[in-house]
C-alpha cells in the first residue's frame, strides 16, 4: 500500500504542466514571438490542434504510467528474489508481476485506441 501511495504522490508532483502560448500570425502569414521565428502556425482548423494536443497529452500520461509499471515489475522481481522460498512472499511477488503485465497490456491497448480514434476523427 505504501508503494501505491508513493507512486501516486510522485505522479501528481512530477507530472509536467502542458502550457502553450498562443501566437497570432502576421498579415503575411508568418509569426514571431519576441523576435524568434515560430516553427509553424495553424491558420485554420482549431479542432485539429485541440485533438492533436489531447492525443499528445494522453500519450505522455500513458508513457509515464508504463514507466511506473516497469518500475513495479522490477520491485516485484526484487521482492521475488528476497523471498527466499517463502511461499506467501513468492506468491505475492508473482501476483504483482502478473497484474502489472496485465496493466501494461491495457496501457498499450489504450494508446492504440486513442491514436486510432484521433486518426479517424481527423
Amino acid at each position: 500500500m505504501k508503494i501505491t501511495h508513493f507512486f501516486l504522490i510522485s505522479f501528481l508532483l512530477l507530472t509536467p504542466s502542458f502550457i502553450q502560448a498562443q501566437v497570432k500570425p502576421l498579415p503575411n502569414g508568418s509569426c514571431t514571438l519576441l523576435g524568434i521565428r515560430c516553427p509553424a502556425v495553424n491558420q485554420g482548423n482549431a479542432s485539429q490542434t485541440i485533438s492533436t494536443e489531447i492525443t499528445r497529452i494522453i500519450n505522455v500520461v500513458l508513457s509515464f504510467v508504463a514507466i511506473i509499471a516497469v518500475i513495479i515489475i522490477i520491485y516485484a522481481g526484487i521482492k521475488y528474489i528476497i523471498a527466499r522460498g517463502d511461499e506467501k512472499e513468492v506468491e505475492e511477488a508473482k501476483n504483482i508481476i502478473l497484474y502489472t503485465i496485465i496493466g501494461l497490456i491495457i496501457i498499450g491497448l489504450s494508446a492504440a485506441l486513442v491514436n486510432f480514434v484521433t486518426s479517424v476523427l481527423r
